[in-house]
């Protein structure tokens, strides 16, 4: 038995196709009711990709649309897909030095122990780590390009909370205003266990 004379008792499409949002499209007039038969199986194959393909057009040029409001549309197209995601999204490594430049500090300042404690730790935490941290205390896993595209500085301060254990507590993150609250440590090593605690 040849394939051709099989393959309308193993296919029964018609016409038609899903879309991503669950509607029916007819990929030609009237195709509900036509059978896609093995003569016609290459053009319905290439109907519904043209179709699927074309679903999203409206929302690529809203996208598209959006993107030259923040980069120039001549040089978008000059652009790899990584430079226009560095210039759009950032750097996906946290820049120490750029976030150390945008820092101010509330009750302490940046030559008490606990501040040299904390940024030797960020300074050794893995990229990985990094971008946890920045979730932690901003809710975003990157940093902007520039000192002038920060929106607000990082802040660090020393928990208000005063306590006899600083060594038992856990560092205080507020997401909304990109801060951190740091207890006084008595070391490097309790900062850093207890800072991947928090961020994990």
């Amino acid at each position: 038995m040849c394939i051709r004379d099989s393959f309308n008792d193993l296919i029964q499409e018609k016409f038609v196709t899903f879309l991503s949002d669950g509607t029916e499209k007819e990929l030609i007039s009237g195709g509900r009711n036509v059978l896609v038969t093995f003569d016609k199986r290459q053009e319905y194959a290439e109907l519904v990709e043209k179709a699927r393909l074309a679903e999203s057009v409206k929302q690529a040029e809203a996208i598209r649309k959006g993107l030259i409001m923040i980069v120039p549309e001549g040089l978008v197209n000059m652009l790899t897909w990584r430079e226009l995601e560095t210039l759009v999204c950032g750097k996906p490594i946290l820049d120490i030095e750029l976030l150390r430049q945008n820092t101010v500090y509330r009750f302490c300042s940046e030559n008490d122990l606990v501040i040299e404690y904390f940024w030797r730790a960020l300074t050794e935490f893995s990229p990985e780590e990094r971008t946890m941290y920045l979730r932690f205390v901003w809710g975003r896993s990157r940093l902007p390009l520039t000192s002038k595209d920060f929106p607000m500085k990082h802040q660090i301060e020393t928990l208000k909370k005063v306590t006899a254990e600083p060594d038992i507590m856990l560092p205080v993150a507020h997401t909304c205003f990109f801060s951190i609250e740091l207890p006084k440590y008595s070391s490097y090593e309790i900062l850093r266990e207890k800072l991947k605690y928090a961020i994990t």
